[in-house]
């Protein structure tokens, strides 16, 4: 069918012209087929007068039993019924032009090429698309044309043309195309990508003196030249191979198993010498996918040279607890540790998500237990700096004077009681890495103004300290409260607030995430049932319509913390109400009696239980407690001065604001 002529009916086991496109897509067994069924006398195919003529396999069908008013379908039937051939669903473009230079068939690859939609061509002359002059040339002379390049808008297309016969006649021409513009881009940017791998691989092979790559099993995939001559085998042979059995004392399998960054001394094959290693989890979509092992230095005495020259680089005895902090802080928690699939959280975590494929500061706000920490590690994790430390700073769990020394680090005789050697601070410790700012809104003005500095000028000096450090670490902020009105307040520096305000996070409180609480509880009595050694606990259906409806001020936290009390005082593996936390029991039986006295309550009445009732639920937190009652604070203050003055709410005065 595709330009294979058979001018007389002898067969000789020949397929020398059958074009590379259908070698290509495997329809040469369909083409042999077709011929043999056709010059094989014992070979029977109904209806019995196919013929072929020209190049063009196509006067098969008894016009006498199948009358096809439009060429198309002919042709289309034709294909199908002597190949098996589907013209519309061919990967190439097909087209079909009839003596009048029109478009009698066009499939959705060749109409992509020429911009338009098949049905719009279907009819049209082909004048404004295609130059008419090959068409003539192949219906005039009756032959096929192979492999004529043809620009058509942006791209190159490589056409084969072959004659259509119906009844004795030349019909149409059926245009066989194959767009090469692709296949060269693809070409080029394999080219490109080959390149840039052969950079890499020097690169790789001059800067690390070791580096060794491991997978999640403890195999080798990939070790540099220096690593692989060091060692005495060809890479080749030795990826693949078990680490332990090529690379000991590495740690790489341990840290590939744990996800916890180890420092090691590699000894050398032959020589007394040891090489100083890092080793550091991968990970790959925020799952851990296997460990590098790598050192700039090749033997111990070479990094005593190294750090002798740089002296603020040494990290003397005493701050090997501050390192092991950082590297207990990795903790591979991931987008896929944030439980919940409400809409609130969904649009929060894609927005996280798009935040981390960058270096931008990220401020997340959210009432407390909303999981403003677990947001900060998981988007740690999905950065390119997930290879580096995540260091966290609680701003107030630190008194003022200790802050500025914990934030910047300080240098041997700093002040009294200043530690031997002097100390890191949270930004070196966080170095290429990431910093979390904890509670930022409880930090003090002149701390504000003094970590401002660092995030316009990226520099900084340790306490006691002459010589300038440069910061290349990412902040992230979190703060249960308003900035912007601590801002209006004067507590808040503005330019601090605009500088770490880049990308807002404001994660939704539990009572927010409707739909939450099951998965929430699943997941924490499937984790304290493992540790309590209780397995199978489960929670009354009660339980579950209580948990569901409370209001959660302390959010997620609270649920976590009340479930974990249920699953250790619960006497069999069914929590029941008595098992919850007496607060939760105690709203729980007050809903009861809400409900029950709800038709003798008036509204004012029904309004000042609720005020009462959330206020003793706070804790007398007003902002937390008009936010629960979906009111402003105003207007709960204005309520409750009416309260007061009809001494209708007892000791709502004494309660903080």
């Amino acid at each position: 069918m595709l330009g294979i002529p058979l001018d007389q009916r002898e067969y000789d086991g020949s397929i020398d012209m059958l074009t590379p496109e259908v070698v290509h897509y495997g329809l040469a067994e369909q083409v042999i087929e077709a011929r043999q069924s056709v010059l094989d006398p014992a070979y029977k195919v109904e209806p019995p007068n196919l013929t072929i003529q020209g190049g063009m396999m196509i006067s098969g069908v008894n016009t006498e039993e199948l009358q096809f008013a439009d060429l198309s379908d002919y042709v289309k039937h034709t294909a199908e019924r002597c190949f098996g051939i589907d013209l519309m669903e061919l990967p190439l473009g097909v087209l079909l032009i009839d003596c009048e230079g029109k478009f009698r068939l066009v499939n959705h690859p060749a109409a992509r090429i020429l911009g338009k939609d098949p049905q719009q061509l279907v009819g049209s002359s082909i004048v404004p698309y295609l130059p008419k002059n090959h068409v003539d040339a192949v219906l005039n002379k009756g032959a096929p044309r192979y492999d004529l390049l043809l620009e058509i808008r942006t791209a190159t297309i490589r056409v084969s043309s072959f004659p259509v016969y119906r009844h004795g006649r030349t019909a149409g021409v059926l245009e066989i195309w194959l767009e090469t513009t692709e296949i060269m881009e693809l070409s080029s940017k394999l080219q490109k990508a080959m390149d840039r791998i052969n950079l890499l691989e020097n690169i790789l092979d001059t800067t690390f003196e070791e580096l060794g790559v491991a997978d999640v099993e403890g195999r080798l995939v990939y070790v540099n030249k220096k690593s692989a001559d060091r060692i005495g085998l060809p890479r080749e042979e030795l990826e693949g191979k078990d680490v332990d059995s090529v690379l000991r004392g590495c740690l790489l399998n341990k840290v590939a198993s744990t996800g916890h960054s180890e420092f090691a001394a590699v000894p050398r094959r032959g020589k007394a010498e040891s090489i100083p290693v890092e080793v550091t989890p991968l990970y790959r979509d925020g799952s851990l996918s296997g460990a590098v092992c790598k050192s700039v230095f090749n033997d111990m005495s070479h990094a005593e040279v190294f750090l002798q020259r740089f002296p603020i680089l040494r990290i003397k005895s005493g701050t090997k607890t501050a390192r092991s902090a950082v590297d207990s802080s990795r903790t591979p928690f991931t987008f896929a540790d944030i439980i919940g699939q409400s809409p609130a959280l969904e649009r929060v975590i894609e927005k996280a998500r798009r935040a981390a494929s960058s270096s931008v500061r990220v401020l997340i706000t959210g009432e407390s237990g909303t999981g403003k920490e677990l947001f900060a590690h998981a988007i740690h994790t999905a950065s390119d700096r997930s290879a580096s430390p995540f260091v966290r700073l609680n701003c107030a769990g630190i008194p003022e004077t200790l802050l500025e020394s914990e934030l910047f680090g300080y240098e041997e005789g700093a002040f009294s009681g200043a530690r031997k050697g002097g100390k890191p601070g949270k930004f070196e410790l966080a170095d290429r890495g990431t910093l979390l700012l904890d509670e930022v809104g409880d930090m003090s003005i002149g701390m504000q103004s003094k970590l401002l500095r660092i995030l316009q000028e990226g520099e900084y000096q340790r306490v006691g300290g002459v010589e300038t450090l440069f910061a290349d670490v990412r902040i992230i902020a979190a703060t249960n409260r308003d900035l912007a009105q601590l801002v209006r307040k004067g507590l808040f520096r503005e330019d601090l607030f605009y500088r770490l305000d880049v990308v807002a996070l404001s994660l939704p409180a539990l009572r927010e995430r409707e739909g939450d609480v099951p998965m929430l509880a699943n997941a924490f009595l499937q984790e304290f049932s493992s540790l309590l050694g209780k397995p199978g606990i489960r929670l009354d259906e009660n339980v579950l319509e209580i948990l569901s409806s409370y209001p959660w001020p302390g959010n997620v936290r609270e649920l976590r913390n009340a479930l974990e009390s249920a699953c250790c005082l619960c006497k069999n593996q069914t929590i029941s109400v008595i098992d919850l936390p007496y607060k939760i029991q105690a709203w729980a039986t007050g809903r009861s009696q809400r409900v029950a006295d709800l038709a003798d309550c008036s509204i004012r009445r029904i309004e000042k239980r609720a005020i009462e009732e959330t206020l003793q639920l706070c804790s007398g937190n007003k902002r937390k407690a008009a936010s629960l009652l979906g009111i402003s604070r105003s207007s709960l203050y204005r309520r409750l001065r009416e309260y007061e003055t009809q001494g209708r709410i007892s000791q709502a005065g004494s309660w903080p604001s």
